[in-house]
């Protein structure tokens, strides 16, 4: 769960200065956020999926 929200911290940040502060974010910094999610989403999916398969054994 740790490496969950520790893994989140900067897309969020850099989600909240684009909307609170109305700084300007380039493009390569939304796919860097985008490239994180997908990374986090991902490795939630595999362990799902490995849990569950394990739980059927």
């Amino acid at each position: 769960m740790g490496t969950i929200l520790t893994s989140s911290e900067l897309p969020v940040v850099v989600t909240m200065s684009s909307l609170v502060l109305g700084e300007a974010i380039s493009w390569p910094q939304w796919i860097g956020v985008i490239i994180i999610l997908y990374g986090i989403v991902n490795s939630n999916i595999r362990f799902r999926s490995y849990r569950s398969a394990k739980s059927y054994m």
